[in-house]
This record gives C-alpha cells, structure tokens and sequence, in this order.
C-alpha cells in the first residue's frame, strides 16, 4: 500500500530542523514516498536529529536518507535526478545546494499540506462513480471565465453521470468569429479527462461534459495567447524542470482570483508522478493548495 505522508504547513518541514539548515539552500526535495505494509518508515538523518520522510521535505548537503524493508524514497536535488533510493542504496548521503534562494524553498514547504492522507477524499473515491446524478464539476468555480492558453493543455474532472463521458471544447474559431464548432473533443469512460486548446481557439469557449444519457454540465473558457506570469525563483530553485513545473501550476492554484485551475491542472497532468497526481485530485475535488 502506498501512503503519502506530510505534517503542517512549515511546522513539521522546518521547526524540527537545526537552526544551521535555515541558513543553507536546500540540495533537494523528497518526491515520492512508497511505505508497503510492514517496512519500517524511513528516516532522514540530519546533524544528530532524525527526522520523518515526508513528501515535498527539504533535503540538505550532509543529510544521510536511511531505508529499509521494501520501503523506498525519490528524490529530486541538484545532484540526484529522481533517484529511487531503496534499502540498497541506503544510507544515502544527500549533497549539494539549489539555486533560488530561500523563496522556492518556503513555498515547498507549503506544498506538503497537498499529501496529507486522506482516504476518504481521494479522486479513486469521489471521482469515477457514474450514477443517477448528472456529471458535476468541482473545479472552475470562479465568477470570472477560466482562463486557457492556446496550444497548451487543459484537464478537468467531475462527479456523477453514466459513462462513457463526451468532453467538448467549442467556441469561435480564429477567421470566422461567428462560427462556434467544435474544436476539440475526447471520449473517455474514466471521470476526467484532458484537451489540448487548438491554434484556432480565439475568445470566448465553452467547455462541455455529456454522459452516456445525454446529460450535461458546461463551463465558461477564455482564450489567450499567453501563459501566465509565474516568478521566476520558482524555475531557479527548482531541481528539475518537471518540478518547477508541478510547483508553477500549485502557484497559480493557489492565488487568486482562481482563473487558472483547467490550465493549470492541464500542466500538472502532463507530469508522471505521484505529487502531480495528487495535486490532480486536489483540484477535482474543488480545494485548492493553501
């Protein structure tokens, strides 16, 4: 069984760390956790202490990771690119330093809060069931038109309604202004799904959802040609490119006024990893990262 592990925001990332490592730039972060029934938790060494293994924890030069069992641990850092670190490999001596300076890493530890466990809220559970409900969505909740960049992805997921599901992104095309068509569809049997935005979007779009019986839910788009602004601390702290992406599309998910959330879930489901996963059912639930 796989659990994601997490404490508070910044509380169990940080307090517990000696006051040297607040001064460094972190090496890394830990990506992945798998914790199979009976293998004892793995543990972070750092100057004395022992620390638990959490997703999205800081990793700092002279840290020494400790698996056991058939537990194991990625890692992304400046020296290791998603490394899978096993009772093989274990103790592993982390080594390095990030560039980005501290504002990356204080918004990883926010990130945390994403994997705390919750069981009874995952997508596996709320999303997938087709019943006499019509198809809901939970995301895209905003007053204002969800925002889409043209060319890039878009992912969406709901709740209810019989498969298989139709999803349609109609609107106006670039030369004829009052041609609404489609210009995108998938049919899928699960209860999500993603589009790419095609170079002949332009301004208004409507995103619809039909189920098997005809049912339907819509949300309101708007096309433009630009992606969105995101600090650049995030590309320069980030050990990876795939991470700094991840953590791009948790920026936007997180501040206001919440236009972002099928583009930037359309980024995070581009990822083949568990916290992109997690971020994906975060957002389907209608939550956001805080």
């Amino acid at each position: 069984m796989i659990r994601f592990l997490s404490g508070p925001i910044l509380a169990l990332a940080l307090m517990v760390a000696p006051a040297a490592a607040d001064l460094q730039r972190p090496a890394g972060y830990v990506t992945g956790l798998d914790l199979p029934d009976g293998s004892p938790a793995p543990v972070l060494r750092r100057q004395g202490q022992a620390l638990d293994v959490q997703v999205w924890r800081e990793l700092f030069d002279g840290d020494a990771l400790e698996v056991a069992g058939k537990a194991t641990v990625t890692i992304e850092t400046a020296r290791d690119k998603r490394l899978v670190v096993d009772a093989a490999r274990s103790p592993h001596r982390i080594a390095g330093e990030l560039g980005g300076g501290g504002q990356f890493a204080a918004f990883a530890a926010t990130l945390g809060e994403l994997f705390k466990a919750k069981p009874d809220k995952t997508a596996a559970n709320l999303v997938g069931r087709s019943n006499d409900a019509a198809p809901s969505l939970r995301m895209g909740r905003s007053k204002d038109r969800q925002i889409v960049v043209i060319g890039q992805p878009l992912w969406l997921s709901w709740q209810g309604g019989a498969a298989p599901f139709t999803v349609e992104l109609a609107g106006q095309s670039g030369k004829r202004k009052r041609d609404i068509r489609v210009l995108a569809r998938a049919t899928t049997p699960a209860n999500e799904a993603k589009l790419i935005v095609p170079p002949g979007a332009a301004g208004h779009l409507t995103l619809t959802v039909r189920d098997a019986e005809g049912r339907e839910t819509r949300a309101a788009l708007q096309a433009q040609a630009n992606a969105p602004w995101t600090p650049d601390w995030i590309d320069k702290g980030a050990p990876t490119p795939d991470m700094a992406r991840l953590a791009r599309a948790a920026f936007l998910l997180s501040r206001g006024p919440h236009v972002w959330e099928f583009h930037a879930a359309g980024q995070a489901a581009e990822l083949d990893s568990e916290p992109a996963r997690h971020l994906l059912d975060l957002v389907g639930r209608g939550e956001r990262p805080k």
